[in-house]
């Protein structure tokens, strides 16, 4: 593995050519420096001493000269072709691990500072594109130990994962602050979590705060080692690139990760791209992490996390085995019971440490109860933790879908035919409206037919 940087010997390319060094340097990694020329190849091997070519290769020594002082075992190439082109070649054949750019290039008219360089090529790589403004930090990091301060953005996409795995090489090749940055949409992000009434969208929410750092750190603690790590939880009204940009300045960082995901055809054209506007809108350097492509090796996922729902009929109870199958050994099935009534939305409200009447507390307690009864015998020998939850609340499926995300579940486990038995079509209406809204993958336990 190698990391790949271009230059254009601007002065903002010099400071991409330093960060490339002092990253390899610590990493034990070569670094490539590519210089695209603006003539036909054909030209070039038509003329093996092209003027161009020689200027190209003088200036890419001296360059490789001065990074070489910097600790870096350098190559040097100077190739005919469009710069995207050349850099995507090179960074191919030597199985580059990251592209490094100047965040602005050579081009005079500000409203293309990034088309010439960060932008264009970070839309066109399939490999970890780091846009860098200045040096001085990778410097310090590299040379004096000063820990680089990084803001990585983080969501429920595979693309944060992607960009965890990547941030953690630089984590292991020096030491990094870490700010974890996740910004969302109040009236989404509580009523998917069952957060329900008012509640400010200015204000971070401590119980939706606590509920997202306790699932990304789950989810990450795998993916990064960052010995210092905290957590920024905040509503964001507007674009999540400009946010992200202004949380980076807050922090003071020296670098914001991004993750980009796969687009489409129209949306090749990043309208509407986090990964975009954070470039466009941050003053620091952006590395922008791709989701890689599917690779061709299935592999078999653990369901660490599985929910089942219940209206104790026989076929709500039917889907209980087929829950504690599906979970892999010391996973955590969750059983749940929704008791349809009324409640007050105005006042805050969570729908599953709820304050209820005395009447309707007894009615949880008896659903937990009942729940309980239902555990198979042999989930304890298959190490499977189970926690009950018997939830007071107006529309099932909107409670089921709710839980899922509370629990960060792998699978949600229901019935076909909801609580009323009642054959239909296709799926009873409270499974059918999970499988329409729910964002987790549904598993259906089917009854005999009639």
């Amino acid at each position: 593995m190698s990391i790949v940087c271009g230059t254009d010997f601007s002065e903002m390319a010099a400071h991409a050519a330093t960060a490339a060094a002092c990253w390899a340097a610590r990493a034990g990694k070569p670094v490539h420096l590519v210089h695209a020329l603006d003539v036909w190849p054909e030209e070039l091997r038509e003329r093996p001493g092209h003027p161009l070519l020689l200027w190209a290769e003088s200036r890419l020594e001296r360059e490789a000269e001065r990074l070489r002082a910097l600790g870096a075992e350098v190559q040097v190439h100077a190739l005919a072709g469009t710069p995207d082109v050349v850099l995507r070649d090179v960074a191919h054949e030597q199985s580059a691990s990251a592209l490094v750019v100047g965040a602005v290039g050579n081009r005079r008219n500000p409203s293309h500072q990034l088309g010439s360089r960060a932008d264009r090529t970070a839309r066109t790589m399939h490999l970890p594109v780091l846009a860098i403004r200045d040096s001085s930090a990778f410097v310090a990091w590299a040379k004096e130990g000063r820990p680089l301060k990084v803001v990585m953005g983080i969501d429920d996409s595979m693309s944060v994962d992607a960009a965890a795995r990547w941030l953690d090489e630089l984590c292991r090749s020096g030491p990094v602050e870490l700010t974890l940055a996740h910004l969302y949409w109040p009236p989404e992000a509580m009523h998917r979590l069952g957060l329900e009434g008012l509640r400010s969208f200015v204000d971070a929410d401590p119980e939706l705060v606590k509920t997202l750092e306790s699932q990304f750190s789950q989810r990450l603690d795998g993916l990064l080692h960052a010995k210092i790590r905290t957590y920024r939880i905040e509503p964001h009204l507007g674009r999540l690139g400009d946010g992200l940009a202004a949380l980076a300045a807050e922090e003071h960082a020296d670098l914001l990760v991004v993750g980009s995901r796969g687009r489409s055809l129209v949306e090749r054209f990043w309208q509407g791209s986090v990964a975009r506007q954070a470039l466009h809108a941050a003053a620091i350097s952006v590395a922008c992490v791709p989701t890689p492509a599917a690779s061709a090796a299935t592999v078999i996922p653990r369901l660490k996390s599985v929910l089942v729902a219940t209206d104790f009929s026989e076929l709500g109870n039917g889907a209980v085995p087929l829950a504690f199958a599906a979970a892999s050994p010391g996973a955590t099935v969750h059983l749940l019971h929704v008791i349809q009534g009324e409640r007050p939305r105005i006042d805050p409200y969570d729908i599953f440490h709820p304050v209820v009447s005395e009447t309707t507390s007894e009615a949880l307690k008896a659903a937990e109860t009942r729940l309980l009864a239902l555990v198979p015998s042999e989930a304890s020998s298959k190490g499977i933790t189970t926690r009950v939850h018997a939830v007071d609340a107006s529309d099932a499926w909107e409670a089921i879908c709710q839980a899922g995300e509370r629990f960060s579940v792998d699978v949600v486990c229901l019935g076909t035919h909801g609580r009323t038995g009642i054959p239909k079509a296709a799926l009873g209406s409270v499974a059918a409206r999970v499988l329409a809204h729910s964002r987790r993958p549904l598993l259906l336990a089917r009854g005999p037919n009639p």
